[in-house]
């Protein structure tokens, strides 16, 4: 009976080991995470950005669409004239501030789903300070028409044409309607670095520019702190259209959006990390009272040992061998675990609409779960000698007498 007892309260600690270590590092890959989204770099000058959003006023106060683009030509032209301001462009969306994604056929056939798309005009890239790795922006023309033409990420041209130049290329969008005509093709006319458009946490696959010259949204580049001319942008708006003010949102890039997408990796990040000293506090208190209930089982037995001439620190030494061999086992089953569920964390970022809560540490980082292994260990070996330090202090005479 003994025997089976001593066995059930090994297999208890295994399990709690595993369990706590599969917490502490599970928090400690998420806290990495945030802290890599702390400072990760989109990939433009977000210091200076502001976004600025009219929602839907111009298809209200502009129903047609050349009165849409004149009213959106009227509104990035007034922006410009505020003081603080450097260059202004217009586009649908505001980087990490929603997304529309559609699939494209490339001109070799080859289907790609999951492609972002983004309308934007001829200023868009010199406005966030994107530069131009091949080919040409957009022309006043070409923006004005929405001519067929598009700009892609390198990364994009990497996915839709790998090893080859994509200048020049097309794709075009599924085939439509009942008869299956194939979509408008766009030609490829240039390729611009790589940058964080949809997530702060990764960068998509595909990345597609087209030029549109009616927008409702801008970014807005300052000379300085973008805070200070926020109110110069309401007071631009209500000068154009005083409904604009009321229904419009400025914001700056970095304490809006990508202070949204921050939020995100450090909540998760804060819950695990209360959890994982949850499990810690409670595994080094079971270690302890698990320990402390083995060692008053066995107190004659270390009173004879120590009669026979054993030393301290050999009931020390085996108090914590015979505790630490279930620690073991739970610690592999924990780590296995551990490096399972991030496998799996990384892989389910399959798509622009999936955070990478990792911030690219990737499927096994070893510093990572090295350092969680090293703290539960350090909490169980403080927990298992305190009661084998008490086991080497008894008495050979009280311990023989108590039996």
């Amino acid at each position: 009976m003994a025997s089976g007892t001593f066995g059930r309260r090994n297999y208890l600690l295994a399990v709690q080991v595993a369990a706590s270590l599969l917490l502490l590092a599970g928090a400690a890959l998420l806290l990495r995470g945030a802290s890599r989204a702390m400072v990760t770099d989109p990939g433009f000058d977000a210091p200076h950005l502001l976004g600025v959003i009219a929602w839907s006023n111009l298809s209200t106060t502009a129903p047609t669409a050349a009165n849409q683009v004149r009213r959106a030509r009227e509104i990035d032209a007034r922006l410009r004239t505020v003081p603080g301001v450097v260059a202004v462009s217009g586009a649908d969306r505001v980087p990490f501030s929603g997304h529309s994604i559609s699939p494209f056929i490339t001109d070799e056939n080859r289907w790609v789903n999951g492609c972002v798309t983004m309308n934007v005009d001829r200023d868009y890239f010199a406005t966030l300070g994107l530069r131009l790795v091949s080919g040409r922006t957009f022309t006043a023309d070409e923006t004005a028409s929405a001519a067929p033409v598009v700009i892609l990420t390198q990364s994009a041209a990497r996915h839709l044409w790998p090893g080859r130049d994509p200048l020049g290329r097309s794709l075009h969008s599924p085939q439509r309607g009942p008869a299956g005509e194939p979509g408008t093709p766009y030609t490829v006319i240039g390729v611009i670095q790589d940058a964080r458009f949809t997530l702060l946490s990764q960068v998509d696959d595909v990345d597609l520019f087209f030029p549109q010259a009616a927008t409702a949204g801008w970014m807005v580049r300052t000379r300085g702190v973008p805070e200070a001319v926020i109110p110069s942008l309401y007071a631009a708006l209500r000068e154009v259209d005083p409904q604009l003010e009321s229904q419009s949102a400025v914001w700056t890039m970095e304490k809006g959006p990508m202070r949204v997408q921050r939020i995100q990796a450090e909540v998760p990040a804060n819950i695990a990390s209360l959890l994982g000293g949850i499990a810690l506090a409670l595994a080094a208190v079971g270690i302890t009272g698990v320990v402390s209930y083995g060692v008053a089982r066995r107190t004659r037995e270390f009173g004879i040992r120590l009669a026979l001439g054993a030393q301290k620190r050999d009931v020390v030494a085996l108090v914590l061998r015979q505790t630490l061999r279930p620690v073991a086992w739970g610690a592999a089953v924990g780590l296995s675990g551990a490096v399972a569920a991030s496998v799996l964390l990384a892989r389910l970022v399959l798509s622009a609409e999936m955070p990478d809560f990792t911030y690219g540490a990737g499927a096994f980082p070893v510093a990572t779960f090295a350092g969680a292994l090293g703290v539960l260990l350090a909490v169980i070996a403080l927990a298992a000698w305190l009661p084998a330090r008490r086991a080497a202090k008894v008495d050979p005479v009280v311990a023989l007498r108590a039996e």
